[in-house]
């Protein structure tokens, strides 16, 4: 048996209060995004996107570098994150789930 192991399914703890509308996960890490279009993620290695100093969250944790953003999908390779973003302020958030009329989308990537 693994040292960390979850063996048998349980509620993710530290976001109570957030309502997410989409989950993707690598080898490491997980990046979950929630229905205002934030993101957070959790895990290790510089895939989580928290910055230099942050090569582990055991909680979900905002990743703040792209808050200015609107994350529309995200997924998730072994050691990489790449997300479809929007500026925020180009987007009405209760309507995140039809993107069709978004002219701005940019992808962006983190991770080894």
């Amino acid at each position: 048996e693994l040292p960390n192991a979850v063996m048998k399914p349980q509620r993710v703890s530290g976001v109570d209060d957030v309502r997410f509308r989409l989950v993707a996960c690598g080898s490491e890490h997980t990046v979950a995004v929630c229905e205002n279009g934030f993101s957070y993620s959790f895990g290790s290695g510089p895939q989580l996107g928290l910055g230099p100093e942050t090569r582990q969250a055991v909680v979900p944790t905002k990743v703040t570098a792209i808050t200015a953003f609107v994350v529309l999908d995200v997924v998730c390779g072994s050691h990489h994150t790449l997300a479809l973003l929007t500026p925020r302020k180009s987007v009405d958030t209760i309507k995140l789930l039809d993107t069709s009329a978004l002219s701005e989308r940019e992808v962006w990537a983190w991770g080894e």
